[in-house]
């Protein structure tokens, strides 16, 4: 199962099923005042791979970092069945793995910070807790000079 997601000030969504993200953030969100934060706006699109077959039930939650209280949870139930659009043909997709992506936007607006730390976003999936990632918030006068390991939490 992949995962990616991206942290940013927002997303638009375009003809021909594309979409831009706007304002993408790296793995730290530098503010420049002193808590508590509101942001007009904060995003996030968190995009999922699945096998090609049914989906089991199951949820992502986002943590803010000043407690175990879900920011918001996306859930969804179980897939009573799945087919395929497309048809493997094994002479020409021999090395092709077929899988289902499923994207979630999450526009929060506005946004209160009340303290530094990681917003982190987990997913809960088939008994496992799958960590898909976090941004570290950090206070102007807390910053670090060094990169956060925040990206791989």
């Amino acid at each position: 199962m992949g995962r990616k997601r991206a942290r940013l000030d927002d997303i638009r969504f375009e003809q021909q099923n594309k979409f831009s993200l706007i304002g993408c953030y790296g793995p730290d969100l530098i503010l420049l005042q002193k808590p508590p934060v509101v942001l007009p706006k904060f995003c996030m699109v968190i995009q999922t791979r699945f096998p090609a077959e049914p989906r089991s039930p199951g949820k992502i939650v986002i943590y803010l970092p000043d407690g175990e209280e879900p920011l918001t949870t996306i859930e969804w139930e179980q897939e009573p069945e799945y087919k395929m659009d497309r048809i493997l043909n094994p002479k020409v997709d021999k090395d092709v793995e077929i899988q289902r992506a499923f994207l979630f936007p999450c526009i929060f607006s506005p946004l209160l910070i009340q303290q530094s730390g990681p917003i982190r976003v987990r997913m809960f999936y088939r008994s496992e807790t799958i960590k898909l990632g976090a941004i570290q918030v950090v206070f102007k006068d807390e910053s670090r000079s060094e990169p956060s390991a925040a990206a791989s939490a």
